[in-house]
Order: structure tokens, then C-alpha cells, then sequence
């Protein structure tokens, strides 16, 4: 490599372990605590965009505005429930742990999928989804139960 090659190499971005960070532009942006909690407004809204893109697609009637609102509401529950669960990880447990492949382990599966719990709960307490979370947190929403006959048809083949 020459030194003209190595100078027209673009600076490394810094690294503020946030997804946005992957996009050079957000990337541009040193870390801070309020940068975080705006980029992960910004990442929270573009997954509820996306899940309302694939209700859009997956359903046939649909109002449009009410699944913005609620898909908005969940996405930003469950993203700032992982978000305060990262900052608490990242405070109250030692760098050598982190960056083992336990604490690795515990960040990005453990943390996350409590994150989701959590924030799903919160969720649908705030939009008042009772028989959802009856049905996800409690066991004890009423479900459908195969008949007899449906059961002997799918044993039989008919």
C-alpha cells in the first residue's frame, strides 16, 4: 500500500455498539448517551414500518392508521425495555465478563428476549390488549379445542 492509498482511506467510524451505527451516515455521529436514546427512537420506528409493511401484505382488510399506532407503541416498548436492560448489563457487569462468551451469550440472547416479555407487556397493558395478554402471560385465554371428528379425519387421511 502507498501512502496516497492509506490517506484516501475514509476515517474508521466510531463505534457506539448501536445498529445504526452499521449505516455510515448515523456512524458519523460520536457516541453519547442522547444520540443513543434518539437512534434507538429512529431504529424502534423503522421495525414498526416494516411489521405494519407485512401486516399491509398478509392481510386483507386492514386499517392502516390504527396498525402505525399500535405496531409504533409495541416496537417502542419492547426496543427501550432491551435498551435499558443493555445500559443496565453494560453498568453493572464487569468488562472481562462481557466480553466473555458467557456474557456475550447472556447479552444478546438472554437480554434481548427478556427485553421482549417485558416490553410486549407493557405494550399491552398501555393499549389495553387484556385478552392478549391474558393469553400470552397468564395461560389462561380460551382457546379452540379440536373435535373429535376433526381428529379422526386428519388420523384417517380423509
Amino acid at each position: 500500500m502507498t501512502t496516497k492509498t492509506v490517506d484516501a482511506l475514509p476515517p474508521a467510524a466510531p463505534s457506539g455498539h448501536h445498529p445504526l451505527d452499521l449505516f455510515p451516515w448515523f456512524a458519523r455521529i460520536p457516541p453519547t448517551p442522547l444520540r443513543n436514546f434518539i437512534y434507538t427512537f429512529i431504529f424502534n420506528t423503522l421495525l414498526a414500518l416494516v411489521f405494519t409493511a407485512l401486516a399491509v401484505l398478509f392481510s386483507e382488510r386492514i386499517d392502516l392508521g390504527r396498525q402505525l399506532f399500535v405496531t409504533f407503541v409495541f416496537a417502542q416498548c419492547i426496543g427501550y425495555v432491551i435498551y435499558v436492560l443493555m445500559l443496565l448489563f453494560q453498568a453493572l457487569v464487569s468488562t472481562g465478563f462481557r466480553r466473555s462468551g458467557a456474557g456475550r451469550w447472556l447479552c444478546y440472547m438472554v437480554i434481548p428476549v427478556i427485553g421482549v416479555f417485558v416490553g410486549y407487556w407493557i405494550a399491552t397493558t398501555i393499549l389495553g390488549f387484556r385478552d392478549t395478554r391474558a393469553e400470552m402471560f397468564e395461560g389462561n385465554a380460551q382457546r379452540p379445542q379440536p373435535s373429535v371428528a376433526a381428529g379422526h379425519r386428519w388420523r384417517s387421511g380423509v
